[in-house]
C-alpha cells in the first residue's frame, strides 16, 4: 500500500497586478461553536502579527461568535479572505481568489486570511507552495553554505535558475492557530507571504500533484494545465 504524505498541498498562483479582488465566497453550513472559536483565534493571531482586522469588524465578529452564528461569521469575515481553499470529498484541492484586496509589503511578511472549505473533513496540515518561493539565486555549493553556517539558504533539490524566485510562503501555525486542519467543514487560517522585490510580480504553480505521487491532495485544473489565481496587488 502506498503511503501518502500527511499534508495537503495548496498550490497557489500569485499575481501582483492592479486587477480587482476575486469572487464573493458562498456561505457553507457548519457548526457555530467550533467556527466561532476558530474565528476568535484568527482575530487574536492577526493582532499578534500586526495585521488586526478593523475595529468595527472585530466587534461584529465577536458578537457573532458569542451567539455562535456561523452564517454571520462567514458574511463578516469572507470580505477579508484573500485565498479560498476548497477540498472535495476525494481530498482534491482547488484554490480561488477571495474578495480581499492584497498588498504585498516588500522585505516583510504579509499575513493573509485563507478560508478552507473542507468537504473531506481531513485533519492534515495544509501547505502552501510556489515555484517562485525560495532563494533568488542558484549554483551555490553546499560546502560553501556549510562554512558560512547558512545551510537554510541552500536547497540541493532546486534545479535551474533562481532568477524567478522572489517569495517565501508558509502557513502560520503558531499558537493560537494550529498546525493541522480541524476537520470542520469551514475554518479560517493564515498564510504568510514574504516578498523580496519591489514592482509587480506574478508567481505560478504549473505542476499538478496527484494524490498517489507524494501529496494527499491534488490541484484541480481551472483552465488549461496551469491553475492561476490572482492573489496580491503591487507591493506597498
Amino acid at each position: 500500500m502506498r503511503v501518502r504524505t500527511l499534508s495537503l498541498i495548496c498550490a497557489v498562483a500569485v499575481g501582483f497586478t492592479t486587477a480587482g479582488a476575486g469572487q464573493e465566497l458562498p456561505s457553507h453550513s457548519v457548526e457555530g461553536q467550533p467556527l466561532a472559536a476558530n474565528v476568535v483565534r484568527l482575530m487574536t493571531a492577526l493582532e499578534l502579527l500586526g495585521s488586526a482586522l478593523p475595529e468595527q469588524t472585530r466587534a461584529e465578529l465577536q458578537q457573532a461568535a458569542d451567539s455562535r452564528d456561523a452564517a454571520r461569521l462567514q458574511r463578516l469575515l469572507d470580505p477579508h479572505v484573500l485565498l479560498a481553499v476548497m477540498i472535495n470529498p476525494e481530498s482534491r484541492v482547488k484554490v480561488v481568489r477571495g474578495p480581499a484586496k492584497g498588498v504585498l509589503q516588500q522585505a516583510g511578511y504579509t499575513p493573509v486570511v485563507v478560508k478552507v472549505i473542507n468537504e473531506s473533513t481531513v485533519t492534515k496540515p495544509l501547505r502552501i507552495v510556489s515555484p517562485q518561493a525560495g532563494p533568488p539565486y542558484s549554483g551555490v555549493a553546499e560546502l560553501s553554505m556549510q562554512r558560512q553556517q547558512q545551510m537554510e539558504l541552500h536547497d540541493s533539490r532546486a534545479g535551474g535558475s533562481g532568477l524567478g524566485r522572489f517569495l517565501h510562503v508558509e502557513m502560520f501555525s503558531d499558537p493560537p492557530m494550529t498546525g493541522n486542519l480541524s476537520g470542520l467543514e469551514v475554518e479560517y487560517a493564515i498564510a504568510l507571504i514574504y516578498g523580496s522585490e519591489a514592482s509587480k510580480r506574478e508567481a505560478t504553480r504549473p505542476r499538478i500533484p496527484r494524490p498517489d505521487a507524494g501529496g494527499a491532495g491534488s490541484i484541480e485544473r481551472t483552465g488549461g494545465n496551469r491553475p492561476r489565481v490572482a492573489a496580491l496587488d503591487q507591493p506597498a
